[in-house]
């Protein structure tokens, strides 16, 4: 039986007692722009306390995009939760960007966009800007619940064509070199709709963002901040610049974790030189389902191969799954589909506890290894880092 968590958030205050023991020490990824994946050791690697906050931060942000008009233009994430990070040890050292105070900006909820969620579900996003680091989030939250994913991922194709291609769902193809298309790249049909609505709309929010930067308050003595952007945007101060975009975050739960992996693959795809002005694209995709064939998830996977690497754009995907859930063994291998190999992260039966995860060769690891008659739909809600997703949005 899973461990639970009666109080989410102190349960990932430093500990009182003993932390649960492992085989590995502990090491940063999520918090510590660990380059060197490839280099650790296959099976599974328990991360830090503070990667585990970070998750949190991320479950945090997708609470949110569930509800994206009542957190318009208020500080994300909430200001307790920021003071938590703020006294991780690792936080206070690295001035690491996400623990920030960001605000909502664009949102699903926004006039232009609401005849999405008659195409594209119901599902929901917002865009957040974090001036300090000229960061923008893109948070995408799933259906309003389990069940409705689960019946959209059993629905039966048009015309019997269950896997199709994506070429013209975002994606610049024209990009693409030859030998990335040898075998053609296939998504399951299921996602179609909320590619092209809800996908189409957030990327060019984004793209509009990276051309025209929200303006940023630089100068301390300003106090009502909301009030000094409003009056700047008639009457420019000398506190009031506009800075370039250094850094883009996509966050997506469930269907929108497949949106999310969508919209940073076609932005790097519009942005494919390498130039000082380079942005860092992170797209961190909690309980995300399968999404296409093999090509697919070779794609993928050679778009992440440069990561760190000097003079190449950097894109970063982390997958991130909560123990059993069943989403992310759906759609079924039988029908062609599978995961991309690169940054699982696998939340274990003790939510204390997160791994990073490679399969051994011959034998499958983490969630790889867990059989889809053992699963269970809860997990598909968490907890994420202590924190419970919440569809209805009762989590104050």
């Amino acid at each position: 039986m899973r461990v639970t968590i009666p109080i989410i958030l102190a349960s990932l205050l430093p500990f009182g007692g003993a932390r649960p023991s492992t085989t590995r020490p502990s090491i940063s990824i999520l918090t510590a722009n660990h380059n060197s994946l490839g280099s650790l050791p296959r099976g599974k690697t328990q991360l830090s306390h503070d990667d585990m906050l970070e998750i949190g931060r991320m479950a945090i942000a997708i609470n949110s995009a569930y509800c994206p008009k009542q957190n318009k233009l208020q500080p994300h994430p909430p200001n307790s939760f920021i003071s938590q990070l703020r006294n991780s040890r690792r936080h206070r050292e690295s001035q690491h960007p996400h623990m920030e105070e960001s605000s909502i900006i664009v949102s699903s909820e926004d006039p232009e966009y609401i005849d999405d969620q008659s195409t594209g579900g119901d599902m929901k996003w917002y865009i957040s800007h974090t001036p300090s680091t000229q960061t923008l989030t893109l948070a995408l939250s799933s259906l309003p619940s389990t069940d409705d994913l689960l019946e959209l991922l059993a629905s039966s194709p048009p015309d019997n064509q269950t896997l199709v291609p994506f070429q013209n769902l975002l994606f610049p193809f024209e990009h693409l070199s030859p030998s990335s298309v040898e075998e053609k790249p296939k998504i399951h049909h299921v996602y179609v709709d909320a590619i092209q609505s809800h996908g189409n709309s957030a990327m060019l929010a984004l793209l509009e963002l990276i051309e025209n930067p929200p303006l940023t308050i630089t100068s301390s003595v300003h106090k009502d901040i909301i009030k000094e952007y409003v009056t700047a945007l008639t009457q420019p101060l000398p506190a009031v610049r506009q800075a370039p975009i250094r850094r883009i975050e996509i966050i997506g739960h469930g269907l929108g974790s497949v949106v999310g992996l969508m919209v940073s693959l076609a932005l790097q795809l519009e942005r494919p030189s390498p130039s000082k002005d380079s942005i860092e694209i992170t797209a961190n995709l909690l309980g995300m389902p399968r999404i296409g064939n093999t090509h697919f998830a070779h794609l993928v996977d050679q778009f992440t191969q440069h990561h760190g690497k000097r003079n190449h754009p950097s894109l970063r995907f982390n997958r991130i799954i909560s123990y059993f859930d069943t989403i992310a063994h759906l759609p079924e291998r039988h029908l062609g589909l599978e995961h991309h190999s690169n940054n699982e992260f696998w939340i274990g039966p003790d939510p204390r506890v997160v791994y990073w995860c490679k399969s051994p060769v011959g034998r499958e690891e983490c969630s790889e290894g867990v059989k889809l008659g053992k699963t269970s739909l809860m997990d598909h809600l968490g907890p994420y880092g202590g924190v419970w997703l919440d569809p209805h949005c009762k989590v104050e």
